[in-house]
């Protein structure tokens, strides 16, 4: 078994309504079937989910093949508050992108030195330059400390 119940998964291929990119959620597994019990959200699956055998209480989750799914790394109960990579910052966008409902936006994100949000002489933790009625957005977050800051921010 290469999954457990908790972990966050991403679907690396379609399998019945869960399209590639679909994040989603490890909580159970049929030993008999070597099908995993996915909880997705139901915007993603378009209300096609089922309640995997009474493992869910809602129709919102799908029987996923272990090779239709990756582990997302960086998902774990305590927040992000540096990202290590573009990779990491990439996984934790796409989790966000599910989790509030954003699947259909076109989210670009890139880290960037400190010194390049600086704006006006104040430092931000990121900038989002976003345009609503494009349903896209740019986002640049500090990759390393602030020089002579003492509050924490939370990347994520």
């Amino acid at each position: 078994m290469k999954f457990k119940v908790g972990d966050k998964i991403r679907m690396v291929k379609k399998y019945d309504a869960a399209k590639e990119g679909t994040i989603g959620e490890v909580v159970g597994f049929d030993k008999e079937s070597d099908l995993y019990a996915v909880k997705f959200n139901t915007r993603d699956i378009n209300d096609s989910g089922h309640d995997c055998g009474g493992i869910l209480k809602a129709w919102d989750g799908l029987w996923i093949p272990e090779d239709h799914m990756e582990f997302i790394r960086g998902s774990s109960v305590s927040p992000i508050m540096r990202f290590e990579s573009q990779q990491q910052l990439e996984e934790s966008l796409a989790e966000w992108q599910s989790r509030l409902l954003l699947s259909d936006w076109l989210i670009m994100v890139k880290l960037v030195n400190p010194e390049e949000l600086v704006k006006d002489g104040k430092q931000a933790g990121g900038f989002n330059n976003h345009v609503d009625t494009l349903m896209s957005s740019e986002i640049s977050i500090a990759d390393g400390e602030f020089p002579d800051s003492i509050t924490k921010i939370c990347a994520e």
